[in-house]
């Protein structure tokens, strides 16, 4: 691997990680009118931050949108966010810490519908925000 792929690829891999990143912002909202500026202004510089990563990786705005979008990496978040939850139970059941290569295709597929149903409601937060004046 070239030396500029290698840059390439860690940039795609941090586009990732500030995908989960915004991912976490938009859930851990909690309705409060009191605590809806902070986390406005939490979502916009997660956006920013994931934009920027998403040029120097050189993805457009719509290849960016696309990684965020990826099926597969929204069945990878889900995972992660279920094994770390997992983790921190005082007796996990051994099929609760099964990494996502390592799931059954039916498993992972839940994992994807659920990745894909929360991404459709960042994206239609996201819309809304973009819209306030």
């Amino acid at each position: 691997m070239t030396k500029h792929a290698k840059v390439e690829e860690r940039h795609r891999r941090r586009v990732y990680e500030l995908s989960r990143e915004l991912v976490r912002i938009m859930l851990d909202g909690d309705g409060s009118q009191d605590t809806e500026i902070a986390h406005d202004a939490a979502i916009a510089q997660a956006l920013a931050d994931l934009e920027a990563a998403g040029r120097l990786a050189g993805l457009e705005e719509a290849a960016v949108t696309a990684v965020v979008d990826d099926r597969d990496v929204l069945g990878r978040i889900i995972r992660e966010a279920w094994m770390t939850w997992a983790q921190e139970q005082p007796s996990p059941k051994a099929s609760w810490l099964v990494p996502y290569d390592e799931l059954a295709e039916s498993d992972k597929e839940a994992d994807r519908q659920i990745g894909k149903a929360i991404a459709s409601h960042i994206h239609k937060a996201i819309r809304a925000l973009k819209e306030k004046p």
